[in-house]
């Protein structure tokens, strides 16, 4: 979207003969030239990257086996049990006093 808007802008002050037009021009030129190297790397990111090690990292810290890192580490007063993914769903189900509704069966 930011690519297209840029270029569109650009277009439209090329249109209206803009004395700013040329640099306008130049500028999303450079804008779509970044984007577009940005882009490569973010897809190429999506499969050349860490996030199984990082998966059994956090695997181990779930289990309690890196513990060591919480020597000095100040008191937030939470617990594990903190922590753990809920269901905003049933979250704001219980706060209302009622039973979260079941999902929609689409088969």
């Amino acid at each position: 979207f930011a690519m297209a808007a840029t270029i569109s802008r650009a277009r439209q002050m090329v249109d209206d003969r803009d004395p700013d037009a040329e640099r306008a021009v130049a500028l999303a030129d450079l804008f779509c030239r970044t984007a577009r190297r940005k882009v490569r790397r973010l897809f190429r990111d999506l499969w050349v990257n860490e996030d199984a090690r990082k998966n059994q990292v956090a695997a181990t810290v779930m289990q309690g086996e890196q513990v060591w890192l919480e020597k000095g580490a100040m008191d937030i007063g939470l617990t594990p049990e903190a922590f753990k993914t809920r269901s905003l769903v049933e979250r704001r189900a219980a706060e209302a006093g009622r039973e979260p509704k079941a999902a929609a069966d689409v088969s």
